[in-house]
């Protein structure tokens, strides 16, 4: 993943006693609520030299549109300022919104803050959509950025993707972002909340998204949907819960704060609004999100990327005979930083009845599998991938992951498991007035090592073996979800040659 496509790469950390420092740079559909009222604080746009005339007409458009509903679903700034819409022909496949502030009493004040973005990057709605409503809900933190990057980035990128799903048709790009829990780029499809049980993996932990260089970690695309998705499942449990959490931020004492004291704060606020996620208190909830976590060992890590292909991910596509293994393989060092896997892999691909039904060979150049895990099968269902790769000095790893193929997750919560066994979902749903809805469900997991409940979602779902607690909380998009009870590491290595 050498490409980064609308992600915010930071500047820095805030450095609250510092005078002048640098920042870092759900919802389901449309509200029924009404857009947010004329407020106080309010940001405004200007453009640096080097933009055309149609190019500034184009963004002051987009922005026309998009700023009212991006009000409304994280309600208004901390402050009031402009932002200065900067051209930067350096800058391929990403945007950041660097900005500084100074220290006024107990008050901060914002002295400069700017969304740099390549032209070329923003020359369509599409480009505008993705790239710049991250960058411009950036400054609704301002100068109260929060620290840490799973709750900087991902609450900015949980806002930014329900925003999309609400200002694409008002841009005629209807068939955009259908579900605000998706988001496509470089050919790949990361959902948030359709894939948060197979992004929940150790390897995204970290205390930033980026390397103590500042460069980003090859695993930050996964990072920020994780992320996303952690965020938007309280939004699931409180529809406003973003703009509670900000109204309530921007009057915290907290918020000049930084560190280990600010991510007291940031949880407890949280806490505070969402007390319990379906039937798990927060604080245990958030125990279980890696994302959330400080930090992973250091060796080979295998992370599966989607284990629901684009290919399986709509109707359109469903029967597709091909299975495809999207993950990519980190090296983390000793420091802590991640870097893409560059070596030998060997791959095995297991069909549903246990028949190997591919095997790869090769060397890994970025860290990416994709092109070494795509088989053509010849019925849809549940595919296992058994991965080993050899690092220097000697070390190696061997790590499984799951893969579905020609199976519609739309509408529907799907869950990967043993053939035969039987499996019991309960279903979480909350209505307009806030009342909750639960309904139980058990399916059994057929010959193609899925158990697939029909109508589910958008809510929460809690999955587990029939007749035992249950073992996975996951969100439930309108593009469905994906639950795996089993691991693939049961694949036998001696499956490869």
């Amino acid at each position: 993943m050498s490409v980064l496509v609308g992600l915010a790469l930071a500047a820095g950390l805030l450095a609250a006693a510092s005078p002048v420092a640098a920042a870092v740079p759900s919802g389901r559909g449309p509200s029924s609520a009404p857009l947010a009222a004329a407020t106080t604080t309010k940001l405004t746009f200007d453009f640096a030299p080097g933009w055309t005339t149609k190019q500034e007409t184009a963004i002051t458009d987009f922005i026309a549109i998009a700023y009212p509903i991006m009000v409304d679903v994280y309600g208004p700034p901390a402050a009031s300022f402009p932002v200065t819409i900067v051209p930067d022909t350096t800058l391929d496949g990403w945007a950041y919104f660097p900005n500084s502030w100074r220290q006024v009493g107990n008050e901060r004040v914002v002295i400069k803050a700017e969304v740099k973005v390549n032209p070329a990057d923003v020359a369509d709605s599409t480009g505008r959509l993705h790239f710049l409503t991250h960058e411009i809900l950036h400054g609704f933190h301002a100068p109260f950025a929060l620290d840490a990057s799973a709750d900087e980035e991902g609450m900015t990128e949980a806002a930014s993707r329900i925003v999309a799903a609400r200002v694409a048709p008002l841009l005629g790009l209807d068939g955009y972002v259908a579900d605000p829990s998706a988001l496509t780029f470089n050919g790949r499809s990361i959902s948030a909340l359709v894939d948060s049980d197979a992004l929940n993996d150790p390897v995204l932990a970290a205390p930033s998204f980026f390397n103590s260089d500042k460069s980003p970690r090859p695993q930050v695309n996964e990072m920020y949907a994780a992320a996303a998705a952690y965020w938007m499942t309280l939004v699931v449990q409180r529809p406003r819960f973003l703009p509670d959490f900000n109204a309530a931020w921007y009057q915290s004492p907290a918020r000049l704060t930084s560190g280990s004291e600010q991510a007291g704060a940031v949880q407890a606020l949280a806490a505070e609004l969402v007390p319990s996620v379906g039937r798990i208190d927060y604080a245990t909830w958030r125990g279980e999100q890696q994302v959330a976590g400080s930090g992973h060992p250091a060796g080979i890590h295998l992370l599966c990327t989607d284990i629901a292909p684009q290919l399986a991910r709509t109707s359109a596509f469903a029967g597709s005979p091909t299975v495809l293994l999207d993950a990519d393989l980190v090296l983390t060092d000793a420091s802590g930083d991640d870097r893409a896997y560059e070596g030998p892999v060997k791959v095995s691909i297991e069909g549903p009845g246990g028949t190997i039904v591919g095997k790869a060979s090769g060397v890994v150049s970025g860290g990416s599998l994709y092109r070494f895990g795509t088989s053509p099968v010849s019925k849809p269902g549940a595919y296992r991938f058994l991965v080993t790769a050899s690092g220097a000095g000697g070390t190696a790893a061997t790590e499984g992951c799951w893969a579905i193929a020609g199976v519609r997750s739309a509408g529907r919560l799907l869950v990967v498991g043993t053939p035969g066994t039987s499996v019991t979902a309960t279903f979480s749903t909350r209505d307009a007035s806030g009342t909750v809805t639960s309904v139980t469900k058990t399916q059994q997991v057929a010959a193609d090592g899925i158990a697939i409940f029909e109508g589910a979602g958008p809510g929460l779902a809690e999955v587990g073996p029939a007749g035992a607690p249950p073992t996975k909380l996951v969100p439930v998009a309108i593009g469905g979800a994906i639950v795996a009870l089993i691991t693939a590491d049961t694949l036998a290595a001696a499956a490869i040659r």
